[in-house]
């Protein structure tokens, strides 16, 4: 017996009622603009490279709805951002979080913060951002061997600034005194402008930096060697550590980008995972990224899922005696 004509109709247009309406559900996202948490001071490069990154964000080919910067910060550095970030009303898909690699895994291990890897959803990064060992332009140290000769003879002598605690530049000068066999003195300023100002007035006999700052100061700073497994294309002429025969690789390399908190709607990380990686690209931002003498590298998700527990299980071993405290 053949079907009823007026049957088979309307079992096919109920089905494409209901696929229709799935597809005009996941266009519904997002209805309104995203707020995305910057954890750092408004004007920090964190900050400044957020905000150029997401610009396009409101345009018809990607999201179609502006991401707005919300700059929360307190005194340790993130942990206000990434608490507020991990709320219950902050899984809808509305509210993002800008991470910056190794940092936010290197607090939680050491602080307990509970901001670690299994707090996110990563969905892409847009740059890769080495720390530099700076001094004045006018010190005695014209290389990294006199710096650490002078370390060795007067052990503890050597003041180096950084961003704080834990952050990358932090983690570097842990790697360089156990590479070097020395005991450094670090200052954990407030921000990298304030670690760079102390290099540049001498009030301090080093420091470490993010290349891009190290190079925009270059007139007031000289870079003695690049925390990375290889040399910059920004900086061709500095050496690595690796290079100069002291083992501090690149696990204090900056990665910065966008993540959500865990528990996040799908539909919202299933967009978000494919328009973020494609926006990113848009060589726009690649232009402003170049003029800020940043260094631009694109990750996708499951790019980031396996950045982030390698670094996890990295920074374990070089913060065990961290860990302990």
């Amino acid at each position: 017996m053949k079907p009823n004509r007026f049957y088979v109709l309307t079992l096919v247009a109920l089905a494409l009622t209901l696929f229709c309406g799935e597809m005009a559900c996941c266009e519904e996202y997002p209805e309104k603009p995203i707020n995305m948490i910057v954890a750092y001071e408004l004007g920090a490069l964190t900050d400044m490279e957020s905000r150029v990154m997401m610009s396009v964000a409101w345009e018809k080919q990607y999201l179609g709805e502006r991401i707005n910067i919300v700059n929360k910060r307190q005194s340790l550095r993130g942990k206000t951002g990434w608490n507020w970030c991990k709320g219950e009303a902050c899984t809808d898909g509305y509210a993002m979080m800008g991470y910056k690699l190794p940092h936010f895994i290197a607090k939680a291990l050491v602080y307990k913060t509970g901001s670690d890897i299994t707090a996110f959803e990563p969905l892409a990064n847009w740059s890769r951002e080495p720390a530099a060992l700076i001094v004045p332009a006018n010190s005695p140290f014209l290389t990294l061997q006199s710096l650490i000769a002078y370390a060795k003879k007067y052990s503890g002598k050597v003041s180096v600034s950084g961003a704080g605690l834990y952050v990358g530049h932090h983690i570097a000068m842990l790697q360089l005194e156990k590479a070097a066999g020395v005991v450094l003195t670090y200052i954990p300023e407030t921000s990298g402008m304030a670690a760079m100002h102390s290099v540049m007035i001498g009030a301090v006999k080093a420091g470490f930096n993010d290349l891009s700052a190290a190079l925009r100061s270059r007139d007031r700073v000289r870079i003695l060697a690049l925390a990375d497994g290889r040399r910059s294309p920004l900086a061709p002429e500095v050496p690595t550590f690796l290079e100069l025969g002291v083992g501090v690789d690149d696990l204090s390399v900056c990665y910065r980008g966008v993540a959500f908190p865990k528990g996040v709607s799908p539909e919202a990380l299933a967009i978000c995972e494919n328009v973020f990686p494609r926006m990113l690209k848009d060589v726009r931002l690649e232009n402003a990224m170049a003029i800020m003498q940043g260094s631009v590298k694109i990750m996708d998700r499951r790019e980031l899922i396996g950045l982030f527990d390698q670094t996890r299980q990295r920074l374990q071993a070089v913060l065990r005696n961290e860990i302990k405290k």
